[in-house]
């Protein structure tokens, strides 16, 4: 009997994790895709490295990011292993998923263009980086509550932290500070 308990306990931490997981990448997506690309906000992380590239060479920035979302899912599966990518993988389709359904779905777009690019304020700019990074560090934190990464640049941070002491809040600091200088 006790076999059994602990399975439906197991189980329905498994789902909890997952659930946490699946709500912090559409967070995630959602904060970036409404907010932080279109407004061109360098705000670390992958779109981030995304708004620099649309900057430099061209690229899409949601394209970007699920290019590197999958890199990087590669590369924890070297580093990391198996049993953390696996909650990886849950972030690393469902982010980049919502991303290009909100980068390439003329619904959002317009809401976008209505909303916060109408023309050029300041405020509107203040209000979309405001919003925007209360979403994706929600969807962050959630995803990572549920004991999962949401992929991109939090590998690097991952694996950095495997091999050495530092804590995984100054890494995450220290990269995503790196990406925000890098498009200054």
């Amino acid at each position: 009997m006790r076999v059994i308990s602990y399975f439906k306990e197991h189980y329905r931490l498994l789902i909890k994790s997952y659930a946490l997981i699946v709500f912090g990448s559409i967070l995630l997506g959602i904060g970036t895709g409404l907010f932080l690309i279109p407004n061109q906000i360098n705000a670390g992380g992958l779109s981030g490295i995304a708004v620099i590239l649309k900057a430099t060479l061209g690229f899409d920035e949601d394209l970007v990011v699920l290019v590197l979302t999958w890199v990087f899912f590669l590369v924890s599966l070297l580093f990391l292993g198996f049993k953390f990518t696996v909650k990886s993988l849950v972030s690393s389709l469902l982010y980049p998923l919502v991303l290009v359904i909100i980068s390439r779905t003329p619904f959002f777009q317009t809401l976008i263009q209505e909303t916060f690019l109408d023309d050029v304020e300041t405020t509107k700019t203040l209000i979309a980086g405001i919003f925007g990074g209360a979403f994706v560090g929600a969807g962050v934190a959630v995803t990572f509550i549920g004991g999962g990464s949401t992929g991109g640049v939090d590998i690097l941070v991952f694996i950095i932290n495997k091999y050495t002491s530092i804590k995984q809040s100054i890494l995450s600091f220290v990269v995503d500070g790196s990406i925000i200088v890098a498009g200054i």
